[in-house]
């Protein structure tokens, strides 16, 4: 997977296939990440910018 390919909003969906975890693992890293998660009912939502920043090492402040 690209990452030009990505969505500009990645569900877990995409987390758990960009970081090889499990289906259960992504949702709980998702339920505390080091970055902005919005909720949207029981759905996780990031920004693509956001994630690649944090995975790249950069803060997001």
């Amino acid at each position: 997977m690209k990452i030009e390919d990505l969505p500009e909003v990645l569900t877990t969906k995409y987390i758990q296939e960009i970081l090889g975890m499990s289906r259960r693992g992504a949702y709980d890293f998702m339920e505390k990440p080091p970055f902005h998660v919005a909720r949207t009912g029981r759905l996780y939502k990031v920004s693509k910018l956001v994630f690649l920043k944090w995975l790249e090492g950069e803060s997001n402040d």
